[in-house]
This record gives structure tokens, C-alpha cells and sequence, in this order.
């Protein structure tokens, strides 16, 4: 009942903030709190799908006790791909709820060896009627973090990038990327993924040869050629402070927007 309350909260299907609060009040919880909206993305590493379902069961317990644990009310539902969970907080700082979601992961983790998790969270919300607005950035968060290094981000981490993108921009962001990423990006066949992604990683590092090397796992000649390749296509210099600021600024809207991956 919870989860399907809180899916009919995302879907926007009450009609006033009282409305919302009143339902809540039937279930022995006040949403008239600060919250978090975060989803929550995971994927079986052996590609097994045949316990999917008592997994999904190991996974709701095993979150409604850690936040149980912790003191803490959520209520969660099942959005397409993602587990969204809607979780009250007293404190008003991020690291707050930063450190508590670090520790979720790393719980799942230990309980689930055979997946990964991904975690985007929102911003800090006040009114309960807007949580919808919230999912959004909590799905930006989550487009942004990646299975290994940054498993967890903060939409607030995300700044000016996650603020000028929504829904109604896409098409001129995909517009301005072909524009700007020219041969490298095609909004139809997403041709040159690996250029794209050596890019990214390549202006991520500042520019740090050895460790985008390290972090592709290829030789230093084998990123040299992709660099002086990439470099050719664009016609641009990418060790231009500003062409390097633009191209990693459209690199991140495309990633936000769910265009590329990483």
C-alpha cells in the first residue's frame, strides 16, 4: 500500500498538498516533513535472471530494515528500472544524508555479491506536493554516478549542469552536441562510443594523460592516437582550457539526459 501511495505521489494523482497529507495520516505517516527522493539502480553482474523476483524481496527487506535501523521513514516503490525511495530527514545538511546512502550501497553490497548499485539523490525537498520535480533530479543524480567509482552523487553536486537540464531542453541540448561533438556523436546510432567515452574520461582527469590511461587501461601510445584522432575530427586543440570546458560541460548534459554512458 505504501509503495503504491508513494507511486501515486510521482504520478502527481492527488489533487492538493492536503490531499496527500490526509492519505499519509491513514497510514500512520506525516509527509508535512523535509525529505530526500533517491533511486536507486541495480544490475546483476552474471546476467541471471531466473531469481530475479526473490531477489527484488531480499532487496526491499534488506532496505526497510537498514532504514529501519537508522531511525529513519521511508516508503519505496518500483519505478521502471530503478527502486525510488522517499526518505524523511531531520538534519538539513547533504552530508547527512550523503553518509547515510554511502552506507545503504555498501550494505546492498555485502548482502548481494553478485550486483552492483547505483544511487542518485535529490535535492532537499519541503513540500510533499513537489516530489515529482524531485524524482527528477534524483534520476539526473543516478544517470551521473557509475558502478565503481562514483556510486553515489548528489544532484546538488551537480550545479549549474543539473540545474539548466530538464525534459523541455533535451532536443537542444542532442542539437548542440552534434554541433559541437561533430563525427563523434550521432543522436541516432551512437557511433564512436569509445572515442566518446575516452573523451570524457580524458577532460575528467584535467587532461592527465597517465592516469586516463590507467583508468581505460591502454597504453600511453594507444591514448595518444585516440587523442590526435579525436582531436582531427573535432578540429579542435584539446588542450584549450575553453574547448576542453565546453566539450566536458556537453559530455555531462548528454550524460544526464541518458544520450551516452559511461
Amino acid at each position: 500500500m505504501k509503495g503504491h501511495f508513494l507511486e501515486q505521489i510521482l504520478q502527481e494523482q492527488f489533487t492538493s498538498k492536503k490531499d496527500i497529507l490526509k492519505r499519509g495520516s491513514y497510514l500512520h505517516f506525516n509527509l508535512d516533513q523535509p525529505f530526500y527522493i533517491v533511486a536507486l539502480k541495480y544490475q546483476n553482474l552474471q546476467g541471471n535472471l531466473a531469481n530475479e523476483m526473490l531477489f527484488y524481496e531480499e532487496l526491499m527487506e534488506t532496505t526497510l530494515q537498514y532504514f529501519k535501523d537508522k531511525k529513519k521513514h521511508v516508503l519505496i516503490c518500483h519505478r521502471g528500472n530503478n527502486v525510488v525511495l522517499y526518505v524523511q530527514t531531520e538534519s538539513r545538511e547533504n552530508a547527512n544524508i550523503s553518509s547515510l546512502c554511502i552506507g545503504f550501497i555498501e550494505c546492498l553490497s555485502q548482502m548481494f555479491h553478485k550486483y552492483t548499485f547505483q544511487i542518485g539523490v535529490s535535492s532537499r525537498g519541503e513540500e510533499i506536493d513537489r516530489a515529482s520535480d524531485y524524482y527528477d533530479e534524483a534520476i539526473i543524480a543516478l544517470r551521473m554516478s557509475t558502478p565503481t567509482a562514483k556510486k553515489m552523487v548528489l544532484f546538488d553536486s551537480l550545479g549549474v549542469v543539473g540545474l539548466l537540464i530538464n525534459n523541455k531542453n533535451e532536443s537542444a541540448i542532442k542539437n548542440f552536441a552534434q554541433q559541437q561533438l561533430g563525427p563523434l556523436y550521432d543522436a541516432d546510432c551512437h557511433k564512436n562510443t569509445e572515442f566518446i567515452k575516452t573523451l570524457y574520461v580524458f577532460l575528467a582527469n584535467g587532461g592527465n594523460l597517465e592516469q586516463t590511461a590507467n583508468d581505460l587501461t591502454l597504453s600511453l601510445s594507444g591514448l595518444r592516437y585516440r587523442i590526435q584522432k579525436m582531436e582531427t575530427l573535432l578540429g579542435q586543440d584539446l588542450r584549450n582550457p575553453t574547448v576542453n570546458y565546453q566539450l566536458f560541460l556537453m559530455l555531462q548534459a548528454l550524460l544526464v539526459i541518458g544520450e551516452i554512458e559511461m
